[in-house]
């Protein structure tokens, strides 16, 4: 570990913070590592949020899923239409992410760890 990798603080810091902790990430590319400070404990808060990844929209069968399950007749107003299509289209891509893509970000998580056992 280098000089410039550190974290400095002093006592009265300390008191504010007691519970801080300081994380050191394997180095990349550079010779220096990262570092996470964190402030206070984290508590799970609720269900991940959707994101949607652009490269989504290359996946052959991205586009017929979205229109499957937006092609469904509904009634009522023509925002609780919207709303409803839009949820379904969140369900469909949550579940066809982690079925189709799941393999490949559980593949990378993998080789992403390998190559953190060889740098330390």
């Amino acid at each position: 570990m280098s000089r410039l990798d550190r974290v400095l603080v002093n006592e009265d810091w300390l008191l504010l913070h007691p519970e801080a902790l300081v994380f050191y990430h394997p180095p990349g590319l550079s010779d220096h590592s990262a570092m996470q400070l964190i402030l206070v404990p984290s508590f799970p808060l609720g269900p991940m949020p959707f994101k949607f990844f652009n490269d989504w929209v290359k996946h052959d069968s991205f586009f017929p899923l979205v229109r499957s399950a937006w092609e469904v007749d509904l009634r009522g107003t023509t925002m609780f239409n919207l709303v409803c299509k839009l949820k379904r289209v969140k369900v469909a891509l949550k579940a066809w992410s982690k079925e189709v893509l799941g393999p490949i970000q559980h593949c990378l998580a993998q080789q992403r760890c390998t190559l953190d056992r060889i740098q330390l």
